[in-house]
């Protein structure tokens, strides 16, 4: 007796290499290549607060930042970099975009003795000229400050006072300041987010995990929304795989 026997296994949801889509499931897509890597920038001889812009401009997070407390007009001595434990590989001179600066500060010059009051000079390079005038006027200086207008979002190069001196220094406050100024750097480049991992999880809390990883609400959108709630069974972006933080994310049953 010959006995022979067949088995179909239809394919319901999901995608082999080049089929279309559009009557399927949510198929997980491969990761683009997001560059992680950052150029780190040299800090020192910057004041505190325009390091801190520095660092942002270059595409790092600005809570990474590390500095002494009310230390924004003082002067950047060194810096130390952290990278965070199993992060990417960079290229010399570049760090993982999540990694952590510390820096450490000049302490101010002890005045000497003066028969009359005197101010603190502060550190403005590196700040934008709008922060630079607004911290001149903080140091309790009633000189002028050059530029007086304008100029705003141009980052500060040199300081020069009038008497010559150092930030540190102790000046009269009628004293007065000149600064230079460059171009402001162009924005930052977008940091990548993790993709969060919402197979088995509720479409109720997909959102609060979406956006808790960077992205924005309205780039996750909810296959078959009128069969909400449901759990999740599928995702169009790969958990755990990092992603341009506007990218969008289509979710299904």
């Amino acid at each position: 007796m010959v006995v022979t026997s067949t088995a179909k296994f239809p394919i319901t949801k999901g995608c082999l290499t080049g089929c279309d889509v559009s009557g399927g499931g949510a198929s997980a897509t491969p990761p683009v290549t997001v560059d992680n890597c950052r150029t780190v920038p040299t800090l020192t001889n910057l004041s505190v607060g325009g390091a801190r812009g520095a660092w942002v401009a270059a595409g790092f997070v600005a809570a990474n930042f590390n500095a002494p407390a009310n230390s924004e007009t003082r002067t950047v001595a060194t810096q130390a970099l952290t990278q965070p434990p199993g992060s990417d590989p960079c290229s010399a001179g570049k760090a993982f975009a999540f990694s952590s600066m510390t820096v450490t500060v000049i302490d101010l010059v002890t005045p000497k003795p003066s028969p009359g009051t005197c101010q603190y000079v502060p550190d403005l390079r590196g700040m934008t000229v709008a922060d630079g005038r607004a911290a001149w006027a903080s140091a309790l200086f009633t000189g002028p400050f050059a530029p007086a207008t304008g100029q705003d979002a141009n980052v500060i190069d040199t300081q020069t006072t009038n008497p010559v001196s150092q930030p540190g220094d102790c000046l009269d406050p009628a004293a007065t300041m000149d600064v230079t100024y460059v171009n402001a750097p162009p924005p930052p480049p977008l940091l990548p987010c993790l993709v969060p991992s919402l197979v088995n999880t509720s479409t109720t809390t997909a959102v609060a995990s979406w956006t808790g990883a960077g992205f924005a609400q309205g780039q996750l959108t909810f296959k078959h929304q009128n069969n909400l709630p449901y759990t999740i069974k599928t995702q169009t972006l790969i958990g755990n795989t990092y992603w341009p933080c506007n990218s969008s994310m289509e979710v299904d049953k």
